[in-house]
């Protein structure tokens, strides 16, 4: 098949059989590096590769009109092998992000079953607090700073799911969140979880389980431009409005958002636009092949554990993720 083949099935039917069978080929070059049970929950690629490819197809592809960016910008094929291998990587990340998060969640729960925690009886939605606690509390910011200052389980290669916690971290952890924020129920818990474990964002974990040949090139000029665009949206969003990117990043829903900031759905939906219109204005004079990675590096900088996302300045976000850049950019040379 060529590019012409592909525009003219494109044009006919969106997404035919030439676009699955190409799909399906940067798929199975793709997954070489990637573990199906992390990542597929599947023992082989042979048994997940078609999950996979669909996933592709009908989110990527379609739901999100990936298809019609591959087919306005790319010149090649080549071009076009490259911006599926981007979408899919995505792909994989989002279902490895979950992965990590439901695996933590599904300990915290065994471990509040017991003491020193009280399951409620009664609620709507299970919700736990400290045994013998009556007194409601609802401190969400102080919450996340207790998960990300404990101390991790080292990373040693993505070859399965970091545990994140020991189990007697995780109980204090647990203990200490609850003396916060009680009652609190399971999606809340999530909530403070995956505000507080950003190293482990979706983009991060795509970056890192890359070799450093499959990151694009970029022309010095196109790197100026990305670096500024990066920081012209960095300065244009509010601190709020940046919690909310890391959310939207994260794949939460409206109510999510609504529950964590204490607000309505209505509102938080309002704010979220607000700040996806903020967004759209940064990336207006971004050449549309550079917008991605703009968005890559935006991930990066709203990943870093190093300071509080929700009280921090745009200028001192700016400041540590460009050296985190430059750290990432040194390892990458060595």
């Amino acid at each position: 098949m060529n590019l012409e083949e592909l525009r003219a099935e494109h044009a006919r039917e969106r997404v035919g059989p030439l676009w699955v069978e190409l799909v399906e080929s940067v798929c199975r070059s793709v997954v070489r590096q990637y573990s199906p049970e992390i990542y597929a929950s599947a023992p082989t690629w042979r048994d997940g590769l078609q999950d996979l490819v669909q996933d592709v197809i009908a989110n990527a592809l379609i739901r999100d009109a990936q298809v019609e960016y591959i087919v306005d910008i790319s010149l090649t094929m080549d071009d076009v092998r490259r911006l599926l291998r981007r979408q899919i990587r995505h792909v994989l990340a989002r279902g490895r992000r979950r992965t990590v998060v439901d695996q933590l969640l599904d300990r915290s729960v065994r471990l509040m079953n017991g003491p020193p925690f009280e399951k409620l009886p009664g609620s709507r939605e299970p919700a736990w607090s400290l045994a013998a606690d009556s007194e409601p509390r609802t401190s969400f910011r102080e919450a996340v700073a207790v998960v990300r200052s404990a101390a991790r389980i080292p990373q040693h290669g993505l070859d399965r799911a970091p545990a994140i916690f020991t189990t007697e971290t995780l109980q204090a952890v647990l203990e200490s969140i609850l003396e916060l924020h009680s009652p609190l129920t399971r999606r809340e818990l999530g909530g403070i979880l995956e505000f507080g474990l950003t190293p482990f964002l979706p983009d991060v974990l795509n970056r890192n389980s890359r070799s450093a040949s499959e990151r694009p090139y970029l022309e010095p000029e196109d790197e100026l431009q990305v670096a500024q665009s990066v920081a012209s949206v960095v300065d244009a969003l509010s601190p709020e409005q940046l919690a909310l990117l890391r959310s939207k990043l994260l794949g939460w829903s409206d109510s999510d958002v609504a529950a964590a900031l204490g607000v309505s759905r209505p509102t938080a939906a309002a704010r979220k636009r607000e700040m996806l219109n903020a967004v759209a204005s940064g990336l207006s004079d971004v050449r549309p092949d550079l917008r991605d990675i703009v968005m890559d590096r935006l991930s990066v900088q709203l990943a870093l554990p190093h300071f509080d996302l929700q009280t921090a300045s745009p200028s001192e976000i700016d400041s540590v993720a460009s050296g985190a850049d430059q750290a990432e950019d040194t390892h990458d040379g060595g």
